[in-house]
C-alpha cells in the first residue's frame, strides 16, 4: 500500500523547499571596491535577493570553500520589486561594493 510509504512524510518538505526558492532571485552582476576611482576594475558576481535582503557572492567559488556571501545590503521595497521585475537598471551601493546588475543568473554546468 502506498500510502503508507514513509516517503510521503517528506512531500510537504520538498514542496516548501519548492516554495521557498520561487521567492529567492538571483543576478549576474559585476562588483568592485573602488567606488570612488575613476576608472573601475569589475569583477564578476550574482547577488542572491529574497524579498527586501541581497547577499553579494563572487561568481564562482573555490572548491572546497564555504562560498558564502561577501558582503549584504538592505533594498527598499520598490529597488527589489523593480530589480525581480527586470527592471533595475541602475547601480546598488552596499557598505562595501558597487553593484551593477547585467541580468539574471546564467549558471554554467
Amino acid at each position: 500500500n502506498q500510502s503508507q510509504n514513509p516517503f510521503n512524510n517528506h512531500t510537504p518538505h520538498n514542496n516548501n523547499n519548492h516554495i521557498s526558492s520561487t521567492f529567492k532571485h538571483i543576478f549576474q552582476v559585476l562588483y568592485t571596491h573602488q567606488k570612488t576611482k575613476k576608472k573601475k576594475s569589475w569583477k564578476d558576481g550574482r547577488l542572491v535577493l529574497q524579498n527586501t535582503s541581497a547577499s553579494l557572492f563572487e561568481a564562482i567559488s573555490i572548491p572546497g570553500s564555504a562560498g558564502g556571501a561577501i558582503d549584504s545590503l538592505d533594498l527598499t521595497t520598490k529597488e527589489a520589486r523593480c530589480l525581480r521585475d527586470g527592471y533595475y537598471d541602475g547601480e546598488l551601493e552596499s557598505e562595501k561594493f558597487l553593484i551593477t546588475v547585467e541580468g539574471p543568473w546564467n549558471a554554467v554546468g
